[in-house]
């Protein structure tokens, strides 16, 4: 049983497109690593680390690292869907852009302003895909506001609710990690908007379509930004001294 589920996962990122399928396996590889027992905690971003350790590279890190085996089959799951569905529609220019720069830089920034001069707790660190997760959610419900709900809740909303839930019921969730992917995932749009998106996709693709699962960039679907349907909600598992997610 265990290894039919084994083998339909591994055929399921196979399947993924190119970057959902790299940043897929990068996270699995870095879990089995600390299974085997290797030292992974150097990963999670802190201020401490950052500034006093001179360990910069923790700030693109930390997305790819989880505490446990739960909590990154919980943030698989509710960052697949919509991240594969966001590259398909709109290349794979675009989602390694949005995903290694305002997707993860914004809430390293936030995480590292808040816990050093409002907490005062410079090594609180945080690791785990879900501001991935609540980035890419936000961007589909702000692009996307048809929805099954739509006349009870604004489609707009359930990034936030999302957000009270797992700060109310997970413990040591990163209520600012999560704020800042959120917040990352609305202003997606302008961001697009405000550079020239087609013109370095163009040239990036004639290199990256020689990849197996690359996508090239959609003009018309980029005019479409995204469409991807949040069906899968964000959740946690705790861990000791690591904040989850972002």
């Amino acid at each position: 049983m265990i290894i039919k589920v084994l083998e339909r996962f591994r055929d399921f990122v196979q399947n993924l497109p190119l970057w959902t399928k790299t940043v897929t396996w990068t996270a699995l590889f870095i879990q089995l690593v600390s299974f085997m027992g290797l030292r992974t905690s150097k990963l999670a971003l802190s201020w401490s680390n950052v500034f006093q350790k001179h360990l910069v590279f923790e700030v693109y890190t930390y997305v790819f690292l989880h505490i446990s085996l739960l909590h990154i089959i919980f943030n698989l799951v509710s960052l697949l869907p919509v991240m594969a569905k966001f590259e398909k529609e709109h290349g794979t220019f675009a989602c390694v852009f949005i995903t290694m720069l305002p997707y993860t830089l914004f809430p390293a920034f936030m995480h590292l302003i808040f816990y050093r001069f409002i907490f005062a707790k410079e090594s609180i660190s945080i690791a785990g895909f879900s501001g991935w997760a609540f980035a890419f959610i936000s961007a589909t419900c702000i692009h996307n506001p048809q929805g099954p709900i739509q006349n009870y809740i604004p489609k707009h909303w359930i990034p936030l609710i999302y957000l009270f839930i797992t700060t109310i019921f997970v413990p040591y969730a990163s209520f600012i990690g999560h704020a800042s992917g959120a917040a990352a995932g609305y202003a997606t749009p302008y961001i697009f908007e405000h550079i020239p998106l087609k013109l370095w996709a163009e040239k990036v693709d004639s290199i990256g379509s020689r990849f197996k699962g690359y996508q090239s960039y959609d003009e018309l679907a980029y005019a479409s930004l995204p469409i991807a349907e949040p069906s899968t909600g964000n959740p946690k598992f705790p861990g000791t001294g690591t904040r989850l997610g972002t």
